[in-house]
């Protein structure tokens, strides 16, 4: 089974995860709807998404609107639980792209704009410190609480 999720803008868009067989044929009996209530935080363009037992983590990555929103499975749907962090509160949280939950307990967001990983503590949601290699490397630097660099790979070479 594929999960993929879909960009939605205006209204053209889908703010939803689509659910396909593994021969690309959409899943007859959708086993992933999103809460349609009105107290449901909207998604406007769903990027990554992380599926962590019943909890459903998804970025969501509208200029106006940049969130990590929390979903919790009942039945075949997951309804909204939560907003766990945006924009607002996590600065360097920029036009998130992907969410995932790591072996350590935080939950990692990578931000498209930045090519930073940002870095929560699961239990109060606030930014982790910024890495200790960041401090090392940049001592004079200012980074916002949560900040990870990703580093970009060296081009392999063909000889």
């Amino acid at each position: 089974m594929w999960w993929i999720s879909y960009r939605g803008e205006s209204g053209h868009g889908v703010d939803n995860i689509g659910v396909f067989e593994d021969d690309g044929s959409p899943r007859k009996t959708h086993p992933l709807l999103l809460d349609p209530s009105p107290a449901a935080h909207p998604l406007h363009i769903a990027r990554g998404f992380a599926l962590v037992g019943d909890d459903l983590y998804i970025a969501n990555a509208w200029r106006k609107d940049s969130h990590i929103a929390r979903y919790h499975r009942h039945g075949d749907t997951f309804r909204f639980m939560e907003v766990l962090a945006k924009t607002a509160q996590v600065a360097a949280m920029v036009h998130p792209f992907d969410v995932e939950l790591g072996d350590d307990g935080r939950i990692y967001v990578s931000c498209q704009d930045t090519n930073t990983v940002v870095s929560l503590v699961a239990e109060t949601r606030e930014p982790a410190p910024v890495a200790a290699h960041l401090r090392k490397q940049y001592p004079n630097g200012k980074f916002l609480p949560g900040t990870r660099r990703v580093q970009p790979r060296e081009p392999s070479r063909v000889r």
